[in-house]
């Protein structure tokens, strides 16, 4: 991500975070493929380290691949496509399918309930 793509926090921290990529208008909830970047909190390396230009995930790293692996279990309407594990980030892309996740549904929880924080509820 380059400079452009950051801002200043409005509280005086001087901590960088991300402006939100989402198209105002576009309804997330349709089916299709998104690409998801999570960072963690001041970008600390908490997943592992690249040695020898591999990543070694440190426990960390495998539990949030493991979540990540077990995200279909819980959301029977998610399917997962490319994904890596950064030192400080990872990269997933997800596949939302047959267009159910309507509240009373049997098709699971909506995969919105799962994030807790998210830059994109704090945007707005």
């Amino acid at each position: 991500m380059g400079e452009a793509a950051l801002i200043r926090d409005d509280d005086g921290t001087g901590r960088r975070v991300a402006r939100p990529r989402r198209l105002r208008e576009y309804d997330y909830s349709q089916d299709g493929a998104y690409s998801v970047t999570i960072c963690t909190d001041w970008r600390k390396h908490l997943f592992g380290r690249v040695r020898d230009g591999r990543m070694a995930l440190n426990s960390a790293g495998r539990a949030v691949e493991g979540v990540w692996n077990e995200l279909p279990v819980h959301y029977p309407y998610v399917a997962l496509d490319a994904f890596v594990v950064m030192p400080d980030h990872v990269h997933g892309i997800v596949v939302l399918m047959d267009g159910d996740s309507e509240a009373g549904s049997d098709s699971g929880p909506a995969l919105g309930s799962a994030t807790v924080g998210s830059r994109a509820e704090e945007a707005g």
